[in-house]
């Protein structure tokens, strides 16, 4: 009987210690719901030859029913890896802010070289906006009205998708591929719009990396065709988005002129925008060595707010 007595109660202290780890990881799976709700990872938007294409989701706290699409720079150059874009610095300077006010933002991966060329890059953004308004429903947010946002490469890829048509296609299997892929406000910071002027670390010309063209000689007739579609100049019309650009004076790698041409052929025909040049301003994120910065947190999500929201 004592033997039995004491069977019985190593198995009920078997079974409590067992209850109070189920509780405890309960705990944790609840914690990790909580994070979870606030950050979707590797979200697959698309699959090209085997691989999966990404992107981060974030959701704010009070959201305000829009969406924003956030691409990071890159200088065109990027290792190939396990997950989505991790969060950069402009994301941390800038992303943030605008989950605060309420957007749901959707942070972008993208093929880059060395290991592909354009318009790769550009048909995978396109792709990220075609998915985000094909499940515009469950995201919660507008179809009709998303945005965009991204400095340097990131720049250059979201002024395009601000300029490009961006029509469906209507006989493609994949319903997703049948929506648009144009959004409906545009903020700019140091876009790099002239491939062709830009500086590199490693003095090679963008157009060999992003076409595999050699600089000394000829562009055959598809390259050129490549190379003007990859300048968002070239696709001003007077029905593109609203663009905000923010460009620094001192800005050694995407020199201002970059935005001043852009501006320059959104006015001319007709598009709502505005170039802010930030004196003194570099290249990096938060556009170091500027002098007396304006909000840019401020210009920027008061841009969405009347483009967008208005």
């Amino acid at each position: 009987m004592n033997k039995l007595l004491t069977t019985i109660r190593l198995l009920i202290k078997d079974h409590m210690k067992k209850l109070i780890i189920t509780a405890f990881l309960m705990t944790l799976a609840s914690v990790s719901y909580g994070q979870q709700s606030k950050v979707d990872k590797d979200v697959v938007i698309g699959m090209v030859s085997g691989l999966s294409l990404t992107m981060d989701v974030h959701y704010p706290e009070s959201p305000n029913g829009y969406g924003i699409v956030f691409i990071a720079g890159s200088g065109f150059i990027r290792p190939l890896s396990y997950d989505a874009r991790p969060l950069s610095e402009s994301f941390e300077r800038y992303g943030t802010t605008l989950l605060e006010a309420g957007y749901k933002v959707f942070s972008l991966n993208h093929r880059a070289t060395p290991r592909f060329k354009y318009p790769d890059p550009l048909r995978d953004v396109q792709r990220a906006v075609r998915f985000i308004r094909y499940n515009a429903e469950e995201y919660g947010i507008s179809a009709d009205a998303i945005g965009a946002t991204g400095h340097s490469s990131g720049g250059q890829f979201a002024a395009l998708l601000g300029v490009l048509d961006g029509a469906g296609d209507s006989e493609d299997p994949d319903p997703v591929n049948k929506v648009s892929a144009k959004v409906q406000s545009v903020v700019l910071r140091a876009p790099n719009i002239e491939i062709a002027t830009i500086n590199t670390e490693t003095s090679t010309p963008l157009i060999t990396l992003l076409m595999n063209a050699s600089p000394n000689r000829n562009l055959s007739i598809e390259e050129t065709r490549k190379f003007k579609e990859a300048i968002p100049t070239t696709h001003v019309t007077e029905d593109d988005a609203p663009t905000l650009l923010l460009h620094g004076s001192a800005d050694e790698i995407v020199p201002q002129g970059h935005s001043e041409s852009f501006y320059g052929a959104l006015v001319k025909a007709g598009v709502t925008s505005k170039l802010v040049i930030i004196e003194g301003g570099g290249h990096s994120a938060d556009f170091r060595g500027a002098i007396n910065p304006p909000d840019f947190n401020n210009e920027i999500n008061s841009w969405f707010d009347s483009t967008l929201r208005n």
